[in-house]
Formats: structure tokens, C-alpha cells, sequence
């Protein structure tokens, strides 16, 4: 269900009525339904598991998968302007990522707002799907965020050009993670509920 999408790609007021369904499913889906007639993905289940589906369904391997895969890195960078918008200077779209990562009520100033969400590590694949309930898990390090992201196959385009400026301050150092400068920090992980948040907006 996209909230705060300014993305001129998805501006649903530039659509025709012939083109409406595809804009209402978002680019995820729309990508699904583009790449085969015969695959029916579920929206319920996590992207990337689909994306597995879809290879297997389709018998995709070798170019036919890699070529896939882009596609599917490009929904997936879209999925997230959707949702949340591009403007990294839109305070709206920050308390709507603060509450969906579990900081509510979430700040009224920009700068705060900005850095409560900035300070948080959390799978971008996960806050992309959490728009719709899915639970959302908050990291205590970099380090750990990584662990979980290699461990589960979660990526998220690093580097994508339909990336929005918002996008850019929520990426992390996947592969080459940042160690936590104070060990003795508690290492808890906390999950919320996207819809919890979001139905609080």
C-alpha cells in the first residue's frame, strides 16, 4: 500500500485509467506479473522467496536469470520510493520510518528524525515489505544486521540509480560491516510490526 511515494515513475495522478491496476499493485508485483503469465506470486510471502519461485517456475538460468535478477533489484529499489517517498528532506516520510522501526512517537524536528532512523539497523528488504505489517527487526550493530542479511539471502541493491536520496542514508556495510565501538552494549535485537506503526501514523 504505498504512502508517501514521490516518485514521478509511480505518480498514480499521471496514470490513465488503462494503466491503473499495474500502478496499484506497486513495482514488486508489477514486476512479478510482467516476467511470466503463468506465475501467480503471493504478496504475503517475502520477495525474495518468490524471486526463487519465479527461477524455478520459469526455468530460468544462466543470462535469462541474471538479466531477472536486475530487473528484480530495480522493483525491488522502486518497492521502497513507493512506500516511502524519495525526499530526504520530507520530515513526513522520516516519522513514518521512525514508527515503522519502532520509534513512536517519533521526533517533530527533521534533524532528529532523520538521525533516530540513521542510528537504526535494519534489512532494507524487511522495511520495504514492512509497509504492509510484516515485522520489521531492529539490530543492535552493523555487524549483526550483516550476519542476518548473508545468513537469509535479504539483499538489497547497494548501488541502484533509480535510488532516491532518502534511500542513500539507510544503506549499510553488508559485506564489510562496521564493528561496534562500545562491546558492552546490550545485544538485544527488537521486532515491530510494520502495521502496528503505520496504523499509529
Amino acid at each position: 500500500m504505498p504512502v508517501l511515494s514521490n516518485d514521478p515513475e509511480y505518480d498514480h495522478d499521471s496514470h490513465s485509467e488503462s494503466d491503473s491496476s499495474d500502478s496499484e499493485m506497486g513495482p514488486l508485483q508489477g514486476f512479478f506479473s510482467q516476467m511470466s503469465q503463468k506465475f501467480d506470486d503471493e504478496p504475503s510471502q517475502p520477495a525474495s522467496k518468490e524471486f526463487k519461485r519465479l527461477c524455478k517456475t520459469e526455468n530460468l538460468t544462466g543470462f535469462e536469470q541474471r538479466e531477472a535478477y536486475r530487473k528484480y533489484k530495480d522493483a525491488l529499489v522502486m518497492q521502497f520510493n513507493y512506500n516511502y517517498g524519495t525526499d530526504e528532506n520530507n520530515l513526513e516520510a522520516w516519522q513514518h520510518l521512525c514508527r515503522i522501526v519502532g520509534i513512536d512517537p517519533p521526533p517533530r524536528d527533521l534533524r532528529e528524525a532523520r538521525q533516530a532512523v540513521k542510528e537504526t539497523h535494519v534489512n532494507l528488504v524487511e522495511l520495504t515489505e514492512g509497509i504492509d505489517g510484516r515485522e520489521v527487526t531492529v539490530f543492535p550493530t552493523e555487524k549483526d544486521l550483516s550476519d542476518y542479511t548473508m545468513g537469509n539471502g535479504l539483499f538489497f541493491p547497494s548501488s541502484n540509480f533509480k535510488a532516491g536520496n532518502l534511500l542513500r542514508h539507510l544503506l549499510r556495510r553488508i559485506l564489510n560491516p562496521r564493528e561496534d565501538p562500545d562491546p558492552t552494549k546490550a545485544r538485544q535485537k527488537r521486532t515491530f510490526s510494520g502495521v502496528q506503526r503505520y496504523n499509529h501514523y
